[in-house]
């Protein structure tokens, strides 16, 4: 068995509603790579957030009072703290870090809430609503625009909670 792995030049940054498909078709194409069935596409959740518009923008979050209760005591910005709480099907642990259990399922910091790589500063980006989903529906369209159906992971780095590091792991898949 071999594994080769390709970053793909040229993405732009990715704003709602870009074509993930259509972008990913001439990532390949510029980097002379031509998809098949064997192949494993690995995409980042952020870029997949992003497509299908699932930002926040901070100046409009209404914060309640149990997020600002953990804001002060975390010394952290209490809209993001109610996006995180809005996020997360149970809050494990809200001190000195947020570890949740997101509404997909996932344990992560901060109910897998990003402010890194936004188009603006105050701005957020969430897990995409269901990301199995998201993977099937990108594998439908890969495989419309190439004549290949490969299998789609999306993938979220976080931090391990209660463990030093960092990982990449898939939130969603399909094929």
């Amino acid at each position: 068995m071999r594994i080769n792995a390709t970053a793909l030049p040229g993405v732009p940054d990715i704003k709602q509603g870009n074509d993930l498909a259509g972008l990913l078709k001439q990532s390949l194409d510029a980097a002379g790579c031509k998809l098949s069935n064997d192949d494993v596409v690995v995409i980042s959740q952020k870029v997949v957030s992003k497509s299908e518009g699932r930002t926040v923008d901070l100046d409009e979050v209404e914060v309640s009072a149990e997020a600002e209760r953990i804001a002060d005591r975390n010394g952290a910005d209490p809209r993001v703290v109610q996006i995180v709480l809005d996020e997360s099907s149970e809050l494990l642990r809200e001190h000195p870090v947020m570890i949740a259990v997101s509404r997909t399922g996932h344990i992560c910091a901060n109910a897998g809430v990003d402010l890194s790589n936004v188009e603006a500063e105050d701005m957020a980006v969430l897990l995409p609503l269901d990301p199995d989903e998201s993977a099937r529906k990108l594998r439908r369209d890969v495989t419309e625009l190439t004549g290949a159906g490969p299998a789609i992971v999306i993938s979220d780095s976080v931090g391990r909670p209660w463990r030093l590091g960092q990982v990449d792991f898939a939130i969603g898949f399909a094929g």
